[in-house]
């Protein structure tokens, strides 16, 4: 990795309060700028460590967000910064329209109601949503409404995108699609994903986990070109890798 890291983690761990393990001295960087993956089997800790970006989950260890530590004292500005996006877009569309969803984050910074209209009008443009803007999310397709949860994070002006399986459950037009909006967007990105004909085209780089450790990271041509190693960690060689 070279650049600035927008993200730093050092010797991240975390345990479920029933005592499974499920972050073992997790230590990785995004450089600003960068768009990196994070993949494994299931249960390898993915989300856990995406919902450790935030705040939402406090293990063991260093989390660093454009230079600030994760603490009390940073946590407002770095739920700020770091737009974390769930897997289920129904987890965090709870507003009675579109626009309602995406003017909470503005709101809730504290922002002038005019600033927070302009901030949501962007952020369901850039988005591609602004015909929806007075919709009930429910009644959206599920990629209209991973747009919606998208724009959700964009009206914050955050500076590091964390997408927990963003093209599981779309259909290939959708998938096609969502992917192109991510690749039009100027922020440095975190995904975890199972997707690694997306992973192969769009990150720069890969960080392989299994069982709560980072087994190998590098350069995503050369991790995901490794088929011994996929099949070690119960994933497979892209199509792109055959060729």
């Amino acid at each position: 990795m070279t650049g600035t890291p927008c993200l730093r983690l050092r010797d991240l761990s975390f345990s479920y309060p029933d005592g499974q393990p499920a972050l073992a001295g997790v230590s990785c960087d995004v450089a600003e700028g960068e768009t990196v993956a994070l993949i494994g089997p299931n249960g390898a800790g993915k989300s856990t460590l995406m919902l450790h970006l935030n705040g939402i989950l406090r293990g063991a260890g260093t989390v660093e967000v454009c230079a600030l530590p994760l603490n009390e004292k940073n946590l407002r500005e770095i739920r700020r910064l770091v737009g974390l996006v769930f897997e289920d877009p129904n987890d965090q569309l709870f507003m009675p329209t579109v626009f309602d969803d995406v003017a909470f984050g503005a709101l809730n910074l504290g922002l002038p109601e005019s600033e927070a209209r302009a901030r949501t009008e962007a952020a369901l443009q850039a988005v591609g949503m602004s015909a929806f803007a007075h919709r009930p999310p429910y009644h959206l397709s599920l990629g209209q409404r991973k747009r919606v949860a998208l724009a959700t994070v964009l009206v914050m002006d955050c500076r590091l995108l964390a997408l927990d399986d963003p093209t599981g459950g779309l259909d290939p037009a959708g998938r096609e699609d969502f992917l192109a909006l991510l690749a039009s967007l100027p922020q440095t990105m975190f995904l975890a994903t199972h997707d690694l004909e997306m992973v192969w085209d769009m990150c720069d780089r890969v960080v392989l986990m299994e069982k709560g450790q980072v087994v190998t990271q590098g350069e995503t041509r050369v991790v995901l070109s490794e088929e011994g190693l996929l099949r070690d960690h119960g994933l497979r060689l892209p199509p792109q890798a055959r060729v």
